[in-house]
């Protein structure tokens, strides 16, 4: 069986600097299918990143407008990625 992570005996640490190329090599294959970074569950902290480098433009600003709107004060979950 072949592994990405983390190899036959080694550990997650052991393995940590693979995380970034692998994760962004999977994302890029997913965005250039049409896929996207998430799902149903939303953008989590660790995935702001991909966030912006996949995200649609128009939908981040729609996303940012109506979280504006509904949140003019900013305290609804202020460390949100839209917040």
């Amino acid at each position: 069986a072949s592994r990405v992570f983390p190899a036959r005996g080694r550990t997650r640490q052991d393995e940590l600097a693979l995380r970034g190329p692998i994760k962004t090599a999977i994302h890029d294959l997913v965005h250039e299918m049409g896929g996207s970074v998430s799902a149903e569950h939303g953008i989590g902290r660790l995935k702001v990143d991909d966030l912006g480098r996949y995200g649609d433009p128009a939908k981040l600003a729609a996303m940012r407008a109506i979280k504006a709107a509904l949140d003019p004060a900013g305290i609804m979950h202020p460390s949100a990625v839209l917040g």
